[in-house]
């Protein structure tokens, strides 16, 4: 969960960058307190705010501390996640499948009928009856 684990005195925003072949969620803020990219891993959690934490546990769907990227890794081994200690920010890549046989077909063949955004900016697509 970005905004509990995010660096609270930063000033940067957490990014989210879609791109053809992946996503990338950029979180302002590297592992804390000289712990390492494996004992997250493994789910060891090392809140920054131990308050924020609490909070969040009591009031968002909640799985355990340090259980995210477990769950993660445990449904899409394809994730890689980079923490950059020089650049303080930790960011999650994740691989965006590429288009496959079947959709190209369904461009080719004009079964999208059009592709537009919606009032919040995100992009949606309509398709033909098939």
């Amino acid at each position: 969960m970005s905004s509990v684990s995010t660096a609270l005195l930063k000033t940067a925003a957490i990014r989210l960058l879609i791109f053809d072949d992946r996503v990338e969620i950029i979180n302002p803020g590297s592992v804390v307190g000289g712990h390492t990219m494996e004992e997250v891993m493994h789910g060891n959690s090392f809140p920054r705010n131990p308050l924020m934490a609490n909070f969040c546990a009591k009031t968002m769907p909640y799985r355990g501390l340090g259980s995210g990227i477990p769950r993660v890794l445990k449904e899409d081994s394809d994730v890689q996640f980079v923490d950059n200690k020089e650049g303080n920010q930790f960011t999650a890549i994740i691989k965006r499948p590429v288009l496959s046989e079947a959709d190209t077909w369904m461009q080719e063949n004009k079964v999208i009928k059009r592709t537009s955004k919606n009032r919040y900016g995100e992009w949606v697509i309509v398709y033909d009856n098939l």
